[in-house]
């Protein structure tokens, strides 16, 4: 065993790994006492491998990604060259593969996402990766995936690196690198590397984390390059039975012969596993046969015309979880897209409950700075389920259920703040979800709902029972296939149980706290829901006594929780315009309240609105009125007029002078702003670009609207090259540009070729942002179709956001 090295700064503690060329090293950095990875040469390593760890140096150090093993620094001395990465305590994918044969499906998928977000990331900053294969990819404590050692990494072509196939670098490599049996056959051809390439490496790592080994290898480096060239792939599902014919087609895919019928970008390859992820119906534990009815009922809901609409939609709110890089520019995006949906969340948080940060919040941006992504997620998903549920045929007959799941979800709000709990947001979310069964087979599985609800009256049975009676599942079972379906988190499926205990033990309530909450808000909303003055106290005493000594809640502290959710859920049902019977189900709060006090509870008396809806304004109105339903369209009538146009992007502008006079977040800053202009202005895409490091382009970095994440996912950036455009005109003179019609013949032979094919838009704006006469930054706004036309009042409003931004970045950048 050959002695280890001496360093200066470095303490060398063990040998992590050994390569052809070197040789990996934990170390301790003495300077900055932290572990890292030391990758060094072998002695006699010629001076070309010594230029390429440089290169390798050069080219890692700008790929910052989380999902990118972090290249802290490079140094060249008279003893050799080495690279200093971060530490991560894990295991390669080749070891996990090696310890267990093959990954679990879930787990192969997952790992592979990993890498290809962070080959989107390179790729995007134009860098191919060139050698991907699994003892190049580090699985970390926490399961994350890192990919390492772009030591063969090549930079692409800038101007073709957009393209979805051709991505490829300059010239053809004389020979080849990489490992044979995750080459891609174009490769071995004497092809150029590209996105193509590095794509089928990631296929054929997925081939052999799902079954044990690559589908191609042979004796030698030639056989195998030869078999991989010319021989057909076995189908993954042919060596692993467990995997299903929707992921293997998707692997096939990725491992075509042909570049074109490969994956066209890391991002398609990504959609298609995030979509294999929310399968069809996977069942709660339940019955024998339950399965197969489960996912026949489902199957069935699925061919309701709006079932996949209003999956999509859950779905796509909730795959955006906090841990995202970019988590609210997403959501925020996702709320935007649907004017209807924006208002009413707007509306909601501006609510009573919600207004204590000293005037009304006119952002989705801003609001999620201010209540936290969680809040604004939940608040988006409930309204999605309610608006599609509530606004169809069978409306009247989902009021009483619609109005008990809300009620619940503020009441557990509310009894978690009571008991001093941090996830009150979390607790409402499952007490919403707590009857998905019901709803959706009220609403999907009508007439079996009725008969189940006849069942369940004429024989007093509990409505899972009669369900499972009915329909051979119990409605949680029902609820829990639909949220797999839907892919909700864990957390919120495990809820769907029931408490059946008499009491509920502390340590029931220390483990699925959740499942708790969720339960006895169902079981209190229910109560006010079917009111019943004989059966009050009785029915409160039994809430009580199931619950009371877990939670560590007494009955003037119930008491309070029903009042101040009462208000709440009046309030919130108001301010969104929700379809149920407000005025009786806020009454009998009143009186279970009272009777939780010991007070004397007078009958209730004739409730006439049954069939009534307090809508958005207060009015009520009849259930048969005008639908306020979900779609994403904008009406004529929700076209700003002049004076609500300045009325929004003032608000905007109060909106950001608040957040910019207390300790913010620049990119939070900046988001308020666009949004503010998408908004109050009705431009169908906003655009925030920022100068490069080389100072040679500005970057989208922010962007509402029309294909604005897939332009900023792409790195989509402005060239600060001299030319005769209005972009560089804008920027090298800080001059704002209203442009009405891009196609006029003045302003035509300004516009650069790739503007028709990139945007296409017809009406533009630019706001240059400019420091010392030096733009960096620059904010764009187009409309596809309609002029941009705007009075000297509304450019000096737009202008005095520009400004804002301006100050946001200097109060980061130099304050």
């Amino acid at each position: 065993m050959p002695a280890m090295p001496t360093f200066d700064r470095f303490t060398l503690k063990s040998v992590l790994g050994r390569g052809a060329q070197g040789t990996v090293y934990l170390a301790t950095d003495k300077r900055l006492e932290r572990q890292v990875a030391l990758k060094t040469l072998n002695a006699g390593a010629d001076p070309a491998a010594a230029a390429q760890q440089l290169t390798e140096a050069r080219m890692v150090s700008g790929l910052q990604h989380p999902n990118i093993v972090t290249l802290f620094d490079a140094q060249q001395e008279r003893d050799g060259t080495y690279l200093v990465y971060e530490y991560i305590d894990g295991s390669t994918l080749s070891n996990m593969i090696r310890e267990r044969g093959h990954l679990p499906a879930q787990q192969a998928v997952k790992l592979t996402i990993d890498v290809l977000r962070a080959l989107v990331f390179a790729h995007q900053r134009h860098t191919l990766h060139c050698d991907l294969k699994p003892s190049n990819v580090l699985v970390a404590a926490d399961g994350t995936a890192r990919v390492m050692d772009f030591g063969i990494a090549q930079r692409t072509d800038r101007r073709s690196a957009g393209a979805t196939t051709a991505a490829t670098i300059s010239a053809p490599p004389s020979g080849f690198s990489g490992t044979p049996c995750y080459l891609a056959p174009e490769i071995a051809a004497g092809a150029a590397s590209s996105v193509a390439s590095d794509l089928f490496s990631v296929g054929i790592m997925l081939y052999e984390m799902l079954c044990g080994k690559p589908p191609i290898t042979g004796r030698t480096i030639f056989e195998t390059i030869h078999r991989m060239a010319q021989e057909t792939f076995d189908a993954v599902a042919s060596r692993n039975q467990d995997v299903d014919p929707k992921l293997n087609q998707i692997v096939m895919h990725a491992i075509a012969k042909l570049p074109a019928d490969r994956f066209a970008s890391a991002t398609a390859f990504i959609g298609a596993l995030e979509d294999y992820l929310v399968p069809v119906a996977e069942p709660a534990a339940a019955g024998e046969g339950s399965s197969a009815t489960l996912a026949f009922l489902i199957q069935r809901m699925r061919f309701k015309s709006d079932f996949p609409v209003l999956s999509g939609a859950v779905s796509a709110i909730n795959r955006i979880v906090a841990s995202d890089r970019e988590p609210t520019s997403k959501l925020t995006n996702i709320i935007l897209k649907d004017v209807s949906l924006t208002n009413k969340i707007l509306r909601i948080i501006n609510a009573a409950h919600y207004n204590r940060f000293g005037g009304a919040i006119s952002t989705v941006s801003r609001a999620v700075s201010l209540l936290g992504f969680d809040a604004v997620r939940n608040i988006a998903l409930s309204l999605v389920l309610f608006e599609h549920l509530q606004n169809q045929q069978q409306a009247a007959d989902l009021q009483d259920i619609i109005g008990g799941c809300f009620f619940s979800s503020v009441f557990a709000v509310e009894l978690a703040k009571s008991v001093g709990r941090a996830d009150a947001e979390e607790m409402a979310i499952c007490a919403m979800f707590h009857t998905l069964g019901k709803l959706v087979a009220t609403f999907y599985l009508h007439e079996e709902a009725k008969q189940i609800a006849s069942v369940a009256a004429t024989r007093n049975l509990s409505d899972d029972r009669a369900a499972r009676e009915v329909i051979g599942v119990t409605y949680s079972e029902l609820g829990a296939g639909v949220a797999r379906h839907w892919n909700l988190p864990g957390e919120i499926i495990d809820s769907m149980g029931t408490c059946d205990d008499a009491q509920v033990s502390t340590s029931v309530y220390d483990h699925q706290p959740a499942r708790v909450f969720a339960s006895c808000a169902t079981e209190m909303a229910n109560l006010a829901v079917h009111g019943d003055a004989d059966s009050r106290k009785a029915n409160l005493t039994r809430i009580m006594g199931k619950y009371a000594k877990s939670m560590k809640i007494t009955p003037e502290t119930m008491a309070h929780v029903v009042e101040r959710a009462s208000e709440r859920f009046k309030t919130d049902t108001a301010a969104i315009g929700l379809r149920c019977r407000t005025k009786q189900l806020t009454c009998e709060a009143s009186y279970i309240a009272a009777t939780m006090r010991g007070e004397e509870a007078p009958a209730i008396a004739d409730i006439t609105n049954a069939g009534q809806v307090v809508g958005a304004n207060g009015n009520v109105g009849g259930v048969s009125g005008g639908s306020d339903a979900v779609t994403g369209e904008i009406a004529t009538s929700a076209l700003p007029s002049a004076d609500d146009r300045r009325a929004q992007l003032l608000a905007g502008i109060q909106d950001i002078t608040d957040t910019l006079a207390g300790e913010y977040d620049l990119n939070q800053a900046l988001r308020i702003i666009l949004e503010t202009i998408y908004r109050g202005a009705r431009f169908d895409r906003v655009m925030l670009f920022s100068r490069a490091p080389n100072g040679r382009s500005m970057i989208c970095r922010h962007a509402f609207g029309r294909d604005g994440e897939r332009l900023v996912s792409e790195g989509f950036s402005l060239s600060l090259e001299p030319a005769r455009t209005v972009f560089y005109g804008a920027l090298s003179r800080g001059a704002d540009v209203a442009i009405q019609d891009v196609n006029s013949a003045k302003v035509a032979p300004l516009m650069p070729s790739w503007y028709a094919k990139k945007l296409g838009a017809r009406g533009m704006l630019l706001l240059p942002l400019m420091v010392k006469a030096r733009a960096i930054g620059l904010i764009y706004a187009d409309c596809a179709q309609a002029v941009v036309s705007f009075d000297e009042a509304d450019l000096r409003l737009l202008r005095t956001l520009r400004s804002q931004a301006v100050m946001a970045i200097r109060q980061k950048d130099f304050g």
